[in-house]
């Protein structure tokens, strides 16, 4: 089970959509009525765990199945990959063994491809862009609300992993009181932790000390490029605080590490200096998880036109993230008319949705100190349209 950042539920980051009630409303984790045994014992999660025992494929996970039949990996295969033996008849458990929590939206950076929903920062800029939140539930906060904690905390005993992230986890005082928690009623030996961080903060003496106490430890490091390319992208960060963090918990040896790297316009090029940089610092590049953004659709490259496929795939090479990408990028995954864009903007058109993309650039950049011409002049290209009309 996932708890989003505003409080809605869904079984996992990539389920197509939120989970409702019995009457057809949204669930939402804000409402300290509900609970996490009431979730998973409702018509929708019911439903989920019968389509998989008749060996059905539930439409909210077609992220999954499409990209398997690209032949990429998805998170379906990787979970399958690193969890097998461990969740011994799940579909028929009181309590779910995997928790996901989105901490709220507490973030120390705004990440150019994403929103209010996992990052406060953006509140200021969403409102002078577009008029509005992304978030759904802007003034509320499910990690506030101290009946939800005692409902984590209830069952708690029963979990066999649990993955924490935000907004930046590191900076969530909730992060540490829960891990502390678990620690004092001796679980936390049982639990399988994943922590994914944007990288800005050192896994000081506090944490390690936490996290030692957890029966395996893995930490999942959002690295997306390199150098300016990544300050670009994730103001406001700085590369050399984020290379010294991460080569720090490498030398920690009882700390999985890994790399998740979020495949978007803005750096789908910038495949073999990534790779170049992991053999630097002695990461296997095949344990890359490459993670394509869907959402704003005006980034996702399976919704480009097909010119600006073409440019893109021209430019990339034969090494393993740019033959995964070439893959990816075949296929365009959702109907233009079917976006968040179209139903709240109006926007059906890869003409529409090339303007989208500009105007959110260069109102960014409007209080930026790098632009995307400096870092990356040949996305810049395209996203001009200097690709097609040679201005």
């Amino acid at each position: 089970m996932e708890i989003c950042a505003p409080g809605s539920i869904r079984p996992c980051a990539e389920y197509y959509s939120d989970l409702k009630n019995d009457d057809g409303t949204m669930l939402d984790f804000n409402d300290p009525a509900i609970s996490i045994n009431d979730i998973w014992n409702g018509h929708e999660y019911i439903k989920i765990r019968e389509t998989f025992l008749n060996d059905q494929e539930p439409e909210g996970c077609n992220k999954c199945w499409q990209l398997e039949e690209q032949g990429i990996q998805s998170r379906r295969q990787r979970e399958m990959q690193q969890f097998d033996g461990v969740f011994p008849n799940t579909v028929k458990a009181n309590n779910p063994k995997l928790l996901d929590l989105k901490l709220g939206n507490l973030c120390n950076l705004q990440c150019k491809i994403c929103n209010s929903e996992f990052s406060h920062n953006w509140y200021k800029d969403e409102l002078r862009i577009w008029g509005m939140y992304n978030n759904k539930n802007p003034h509320t906060n499910w990690t506030q609300i101290d009946e939800n904690w005692n409902d984590i905390k209830e069952i708690s005993t029963d979990l066999n992993t649990l993955y924490l992230s935000g907004g930046e986890p590191f900076v969530i005082d909730r992060n540490y009181e829960l891990m502390e928690h678990l620690i004092k009623i001796d679980v936390a030996k049982n639990i399988r932790l994943k922590i994914n961080t944007n990288g800005s903060i050192k896994l000081n003496n506090r944490i390690l000390n936490l996290l030692k106490e957890f029966a395996t430890v893995t930490i999942l490091y959002s690295i997306d490029d390199i150098g300016k390319n990544y300050e670009y992208q994730r103001p406001p960060a700085h590369w050399e605080v984020l290379e010294r963090n991460f080569k720090h918990a490498l030398e920690q040896k009882f700390i999985h590490v890994d790399i998740i790297t979020t495949v978007s316009l803005l750096n789908c090029l910038s495949g073999s200096r990534l790779e170049k940089w992991c053999n630097s610092v002695g990461y296997p590049v095949e344990r890359i998880f490459l993670n394509y953004l869907r959402s704003p659709t005006f980034y996702d490259i399976s919704m480009l036109a097909q010119y600006q496929k073409d440019y893109i795939t021209s430019k990339l090479g034969n090494n393993y993230i740019d033959s995964e990408i070439k893959q990816y990028i075949k296929t365009q995954h959702e109907e233009l008319t079917d976006t968040p864009a179209s139903k709240v903007l109006g926007v059906t058109t890869h003409k529409e949705f090339d303007d989208l993309r500009l105007h959110m650039i260069s109102s960014l950049e409007e209080t930026s100190k790098l632009s995307l011409q400096d870092v990356n002049p040949e996305i810049a290209d395209l996203v001009y349209d200097k690709i097609r009309t040679n201005k």
